[in-house]
């Protein structure tokens, strides 16, 4: 348990860190003018959401004693790492030419704070990248852009089309097997199911969408898509974000069960 209350932690700290945009890797679709300050989780471990933030997988495989549980964990962190050296480093080297080291960011961060007053520490930062950006980068802000999104639960809105898909997607996949399992006692089958439902999240989360936001990086393909039907970079984000965030709810349920 102590594990899964530390994952949880760093996940929710993360958040706090790295904010919405950063959170869907939202350079991949434009640039804004965006200052972080990396304090808290980022100072215990260098990309904490891809190392320490994976402490609950193993939490729960000591939990429930299965070796099965255990390769599964190990497995999506190790795909966590593939997807950081084939998709995330690559981007960040090609958007901001070399990336600063973790320890200079940090360092920095901290000297920056402390050497401004108490009120404007929080709202004073310095940019995490170490070059200037691509010039044929496509700077743009848009003001619906800082909408509350959904991110796990928070910000969760009953009127909004995607949150209502998720808790019905949610209902069928995980729900109605916990009761099928509670009425029937069919145990052996519904952790089967559970097992291959997993595997396939983890394996869409990683690899399906690390390959197209791989694509989005080096051709913008998403965007390119949308404004060919009439859409803009926004709405490319928009789905994006919908996505993204209906797989992680749905690889953390399927794990939960």
């Amino acid at each position: 348990m102590i594990l899964l209350a530390f994952n949880l932690w760093v996940k929710v700290d993360a958040h706090r860190v790295v904010r919405d945009y950063a959170w869907y890797w939202g350079d991949f679709f434009f640039l804004i003018e965006q200052t972080l300050t990396f304090d808290g989780v980022f100072e215990m471990a260098p990309h904490p959401m891809y190392s320490i933030g994976y402490a609950g997988y193993y939490g729960g495989s000591l939990i429930t004693g299965s070796y099965t549980v255990f390769y599964i964990s190990l497995a999506a962190h190790m795909l966590q790492f593939l997807f950081l050296s084939f998709v995330e480093n690559p981007h960040i080297e090609k958007t901001y030419e070399r990336p600063p080291l973790a320890v200079q960011v940090i360092k920095k961060s901290r000297t920056r704070r402390l050497s401004l007053p108490l009120s404007d520490s929080t709202d004073e930062a310095i940019k995490d990248a170490s070059g200037p950006c691509n010039k044929n980068s496509i700077r743009e802000k848009h003001s619906s852009m800082w909408r509350p999104d959904l991110i796990v639960f928070k910000h969760f809105d009953l009127f909004r089309a995607s949150d209502i898909l998720i808790v019905l997607l949610l209902t069928y996949s995980v729900g109605v097997p916990v009761c099928f399992m509670w009425i029937t006692g069919y145990t052996q089958m519904v952790l089967k199911y559970a097992i291959v439902q997993c595997i396939g999240w983890i394996l869409f989360r990683t690899l399906a969408l690390g390959l197209l936001l791989k694509k989005q990086s080096t051709s913008q393909l998403i965007t390119r898509w949308y404004i060919k039907r009439g859409g803009n970079s926004e709405e490319a984000f928009s789905s994006w974000r919908a996505v993204y965030n209906t797989a992680m709810i749905m690889t953390y349920a399927s794990f939960g069960l």
